[in-house]
């Protein structure tokens, strides 16, 4: 079982801004570091909207290539070791069940993106990518990891685990760069 670790309040923010605006759907990105023992989940990151279509109400509506393009300019903007370890949906938990084939497929085209764009290449603990699904009616929220390597293999519960200040368990460095510039004027 996948143990994620994620900030209470993070999650305790999104959900009472789902709420109170009275969101039917939502998807976005899960920010964070895998590793071998636990995951460490320290942002939630909405789908950027389509200027050019309405927001979605339902899977029904999800642009699945709006989801890639803003993981894939996400991930860019990350730097060690972070990295988008997968997406959430707010909608009900019967709507996320029956689109767990499109999840699946949203994930293993994100690790796909992600592999390609590392020169090292990723580990084998590396191929899973995780769904978290707050469930708009219930409050109540699962988290599946999906194997990205081998599709037969389909997806495997987690255990999400709510722990104040996440990001603090991970390694900060802290660095300065001087340089002297002279610009000469003719």
């Amino acid at each position: 079982m996948r143990q994620v670790l994620l900030d209470g309040s993070l999650l305790e923010a999104l959900q009472t801004r789902l709420f109170t605006a009275k969101t039917p759907f939502e998807t976005g990105l899960i920010i964070g570091r895998l590793s071998e023992q636990k995951d460490y989940a320290i942002a939630l990151v909405p789908t950027c909207d389509n200027e050019d279509a309405p927001s979605p109400t339902s899977w029904a509506d999800a642009d699945d290539s709006l989801i890639l393009d803003h993981a894939a300019i996400v991930s860019g903007m990350l730097v060690g070791g972070i990295t988008v370890i997968g997406i959430y949906a707010f909608c009900p938990s019967d709507a996320a069940k029956s689109k767990e084939s499109v999840v699946h497929t949203i994930l293993r085209k994100l690790y796909r993106k992600q592999a390609a764009a590392n020169p090292l290449g990723l580990e084998d603990w590396e191929d899973e990518r995780l769904f978290l699904q707050l469930c708009s009616k219930t409050k109540r929220n699962t988290v599946k990891a999906f194997s990205c390597k081998d599709t037969s293999k389909g997806s495997h519960p987690g255990e999400l685990k709510l722990t104040p200040n996440v990001a603090s368990g991970l390694v900060k460095i802290t660095s300065h760069y001087g340089f002297n510039l002279s610009l000469e004027h003719d």
